[in-house]
């Protein structure tokens, strides 16, 4: 990615989605679950075992409720910090990796 692209704007779309549109034309559409699931925290990227393709999962309250974008915060400015109704809320997304994840949607879209 070019590091002279940058957000021109970020909208949230209800509680689960983030639309940005980028200083190179592209918007792009980015939903609670895809940012979840591609968090760069430490925590988050460390390698896991395998799961027991037999267990069961336990699952807590939060975890039946619907994924919410709760907070978002520049850090300085190579990226966001994004926090998630689920409490997890370590991860800084820099700019480049922010760039690559979500849907490309057309202008008539947004």
């Amino acid at each position: 990615m070019n590091p002279k692209i940058r957000p021109l704007s970020i909208r949230r779309q209800g509680d689960d989605e983030l639309l940005i549109e980028w200083s190179d034309g592209e918007t792009r559409l980015y939903t609670a679950r895809e940012l979840r699931k591609a968090c760069p925290c430490a925590v988050c990227t460390r390698e896991k075992p395998p799961a027991d393709p037999t267990a069961l999962p336990v699952l807590s309250q939060k975890d039946l409720e619907p994924l919410r974008i709760a907070q978002m915060s520049p850090q300085g400015y190579y990226g966001y910090l994004i926090g998630f109704s689920d409490g997890h809320g370590t991860g800084t997304y820099s700019l480049p990796y922010l760039k690559q994840l979500g849907t490309p949607i057309s202008p008539s879209e947004s």
